[in-house]
């Protein structure tokens, strides 16, 4: 082996003399794990962060909401669980929702032996009742704060007045200086790749 002998500009070229192919491996995310308490409504409320979460879907009108969600580069959960494995090529989620929010402490503890944190809301702007798309708007803005999970349909029935009043809340909201977080990074879940 020879040292390396600096040129008239004082540079020295170590490796490599000649161009190379390497082989990179692009991480795949396959799952995430639970952390901290087995049942969640609401996240930390020490950052100016927000959750919008989807239930009911995927319907028509999912594509829809997607296209909401990547024009204004907002992040989001939707709870739709074979979907999401299918369209991830295998994510297993780490997040459960129980249908219609029932929950009972046996459910929780049953979720949570299977590797699930339960989650919940505490912003519910009843879009399902469908009162207008001003009453969807008016009760997320009015209720946001640091930490909020807020629950709306994608799926499950006509959901214009949601899909009209999404773009509303998400610029509203990230005037007053909210960022959009999916529920694993509002609880600070480790996601697991391959």
């Amino acid at each position: 082996m020879h040292a390396a002998k600096p040129d008239r500009a004082g540079c020295v070229t170590l490796f490599p003399r000649r161009p190379a192919l390497a082989l990179l491996h692009v991480p795949q995310l396959v799952g995430c794990v639970p952390r901290g308490a087995p049942f969640v409504d609401h996240g930390p409320a020490k950052r100016k962060v927000i959750a919008l979460t989807f239930d009911d879907g995927p319907w028509y009108d999912t594509p829809e909401f997607l296209n909401i969600l990547e024009r204004y580069d907002v992040h989001a959960t939707f709870s739709e669980a074979a979907a999401i494995r299918q369209a991830t090529h295998g994510f297993q989620p780490c997040l459960f929702r129980a249908p219609y929010g029932a929950v009972s402490p046996a459910l929780i503890s049953e979720a949570r032996s299977m590797g699930f944190t339960t989650i919940q809301w505490d912003i519910d702007p009843r879009d399902w009742v469908r009162r207008g798309v001003n009453a969807i708007y008016d009760n997320v803005v009015a209720n946001a704060h640091p930490g909020a999970i807020v629950i709306q349909h994608d799926g499950g029935g006509d959901r214009a007045e949601t899909l009209a009043a999404l773009p509303r809340e998400i610029q509203t909201l990230r005037s007053r200086g909210y960022r959009f977080v999916t529920i694993t990074q509002l609880l600070g879940m480790r996601l697991l790749c391959r």
